[in-house]
């Protein structure tokens, strides 16, 4: 048989690394792999000891927050930069959120226009909207669907009262498509963050403790008991905590559809460590905790959590380098 492409490398099997080794591709798709003389091929793409991987996906992107949907055309070049050859964008666009099919059909005219790489799209529920929406949207090709238990901004990223939540988690049984959460509880945040202006601490170092993990825990669990009650997938978006790991995996044991993923800034910073040396850039949320890397690894070798992502944003690094942290 001649395939379309061979690629030679190295590569990593289930059994180990492998040296001398191709992957044949036909129509698109990985078609055989083997060791040493590679088989014929329209194309032959050699690295040599350069390690042949697949493209990754990354899960969690926000290409739109910014630049609106003129972000596709930096975000998926850089993806493709960094190996990653689809990209699953949140449903958060600047000015106005993916929640209807008319900004469905815009956004995906959008990404044939100027996208580098193959992009799946996360839609939302506006609050007071109701769910009627929904199955317009999933019909039309969206693969799920995001709320937030704390508002970012009122219009692009509101809060959904857990009545709300409740309705729509109902809604997305019969599409069977999930539903995830940005977890963090807005009363505890916003009541500690008074706080923390109150006392003078308004330093990169203040944003953590401003965002206790209690705030996230709590979403994390009401969201994920809807969930049971009502059958739906609940998923959680960027869990930082190893209780928040360890609260998905044991509701799933209990029946429920959980599940959740870990960004890869959780997994290589720590607050009291890196703080000092970069300051403002480290501000995410939920934040980065201190003293957690080690046990969050240990989650994803334990499979307590899906899949990994970046929850890249197009947004300037100045946007974080305020006199306030808040």
């Amino acid at each position: 048989m001649s395939y379309d492409l061979v690629v030679k490398g190295r590569c990593v099997l289930p059994n180990g690394i492998q040296d001398d080794c191709w992957i044949a591709v036909k129509g698109g798709i990985v078609a055989a792999i083997g060791q040493f003389d590679p088989p014929p091929a329209v194309g032959l793409i050699d690295v040599g000891r350069d390690f042949v991987v697949p493209g990754l996906v990354d899960g969690q992107t926000h290409a739109t927050s910014y630049k609106g949907l003129k972000g596709f055309e930096p975000t998926t070049r850089s993806a493709l930069a960094g190996g990653i050859t689809t990209i699953v964008d949140m449903p958060y666009d600047n000015p106005d959120p993916l929640n209807t099919s008319d900004r469905l059909a815009a956004k995906i005219e959008a990404i044939q226009s100027c996208s580098h790489c193959d992009v799946a799209l996360y839609a939302t529920v506006a609050p007071g909207q109701g769910v009627a929406e929904m199955a317009a949207l999933a019909q039309a090709g969206v693969c799920a669907f995001k709320i937030s238990s704390i508002e970012s901004h009122p219009v692009r990223f509101p809060r959904l009262p857990a009545d709300e939540t409740l309705e729509i988690l109902k809604a997305s049984v019969p599409l069977g498509l999930p539903v995830s959460l940005h977890n963090e509880d807005q009363e505890i945040v916003r009541a500690s963050i008074a706080r923390h202006r109150e006392a003078g601490l308004t330093a990169p170092r203040h944003h953590e403790p401003s965002r206790p993990e209690v705030a996230e825990l709590s979403a994390t669990a009401q969201f994920l008991e809807l969930g049971l009650a009502t059958g739906a997938h609940t998923h959680i978006v960027h869990i930082s905590t190893p209780k928040g790991c360890a609260m998905v995996r044991d509701y799933a044991a209990r029946g429920a559809r959980a599940t959740g993923e870990i960004c890869v800034h959780y997994l290589h910073f720590d607050n009291d460590r890196d703080i000092d040396r970069l300051g403002a850039r480290m501000k995410v949320s939920p934040p980065l905790r201190s003293g957690y890397i080690d046990a969050l690894w240990q989650a994803v070798e334990a499979d307590e959590v899906s899949f990994i992502s970046s929850d890249h944003s197009s947004w300037p690094v100045d946007n974080k380098l305020t006199a306030s942290i808040f």
